[in-house]
Order: structure tokens, then C-alpha cells, then sequence
């Protein structure tokens, strides 16, 4: 994996499973260098709570992710929400941005993720495990950033204002089931229990 430098001590706060990192101080955030990570097909995975309710602080722009690492960098991959009314935004350099609507409330963990297939011509914005948003279309995939910005960009004081836990990032693009089960085994969701013999089996 690749290691990440945390900046002006972003604080260490409970997190959806263990720690989490809290993004709530300008200035505050990690950065790590994004080697490893394909600009053709991918995914990006994290749980999120916001310390706000979106739709509520319009004028506000939170950065959450930034493969960037300038908001406007060739090649970003951006997640974040802004001053307009998208409760997430995904911007992903050159595909146009895929704009959730689905309000994200305060003090709840959210499962965010996002996969991409350039050659597929395949991007899927997941909320909960489920695809919020999709596009399709393929395109030309540009050269990776050199950095990826977690609570911030690296132009831009603004912040995530909330915490995030168990940032995942792939070198390829995820199936829906295998989405599904990064939000039920992380949180805890998976069937452990060994399964019963049937009924009226007979073994020969």
C-alpha cells in the first residue's frame, strides 16, 4: 500500500470500525503519493461522516478526496460536494462529473465509492453499496497525478468537515458485488454462521 503523511494533525476520532481520521480545522489533511494506481480502471472506497447535513451549507464547497492534487489538475479524480446543491460530486478529468442528489445527513457513516472502466466506458458512483449514479461512454484516460490530497485539495482551504475511516483505493474497476461486499464485510454484515444441512439429504 502507500503511506500517507498527515498534515497539521487532523485529529484521531472513533471511527466506523476502529479509528478514524477527523478532518475539521482548515489546513488539516493527509497526502500520499499515487503510485500503483491506474488512470485507465479503478475504485475508490471510504466511509464518510459528515458533520453537516448537505443542502444545508450552500456556499460551502467540502473536499473529501483529491487524486489530484489541485482541484483543476489534468487527470484529477475528485470527490467532493459544493456551493451548488450536489450532495456528491464526482469529477473525474476529462468524463463530465457525475452529481448525486441523495442528502447526506449529519453524524451518519456513509460507504462512498467510486469505480471507473475507461475502456468499458463504464463509472459508477456507489452510496450504501448501491449505484447512485452511472455514466457510460468511453474515453481517452490521461496520465495519473503524482498526489492524492484525503480531507482537502492542496489549492483550496476548504475541508471535508467530517471524518473518514478505511480509504481503499484499487488498481481496477469493481464489480457491484464486490462493492456490496467491501459496505457488508467492513461493517460487519456477513453471514458467519456455517450453513445447515437440508432436510432429507442423503449422502451416497
Amino acid at each position: 500500500g502507500n503511506n500517507g503523511a498527515l498534515v497539521n494533525n487532523p485529529t484521531w476520532t472513533a471511527g466506523k470500525f476502529a479509528g478514524a481520521l477527523m478532518f475539521s480545522t482548515p489546513g488539516n489533511y493527509v497526502f500520499m503519493d499515487s503510485r500503483g494506481i491506474s488512470s485507465s480502471q479503478g475504485t475508490i472506497s471510504l466511509w464518510y461522516k459528515p458533520n453537516y447535513t448537505t443542502r444545508s451549507t450552500i456556499g460551502l464547497t467540502h473536499e473529501i478526496l483529491n487524486l489530484g492534487p489541485k482541484t483543476y489538475t489534468v487527470g484529477r479524480i475528485r470527490i467532493f460536494n459544493n456551493r451548488e446543491h450536489q450532495d456528491i460530486r464526482v469529477n473525474h478529468d476529462p468524463p463530465p462529473d457525475l452529481l448525486s442528489y441523495t442528502r447526506l445527513s449529519s453524524g451518519i457513516w456513509y460507504h462512498l465509492a467510486y469505480t471507473w472502466d475507461s475502456a468499458a466506458g463504464s463509472r459508477v458512483y456507489y452510496l450504501n453499496s448501491v449505484a447512485n449514479v452511472t455514466a457510460s461512454g468511453t474515453w481517452t484516460p490521461l496520465a495519473v497525478p503524482g498526489r492524492i490530497y484525503v480531507g482537502k485539495s492542496e489549492d483550496s482551504s476548504s475541508i471535508a468537515d467530517g471524518a473518514i475511516d478505511d480509504l481503499r483505493i484499487y488498481d481496477r474497476s469493481l464489480s457491484s458485488l464486490e462493492i456490496q461486499s467491501l459496505f457488508q464485510g467492513a461493517a460487519g454484515l456477513l453471514d458467519t454462521l456455517p450453513p445447515a444441512r437440508p432436510k432429507g439429504l442423503r449422502i451416497r
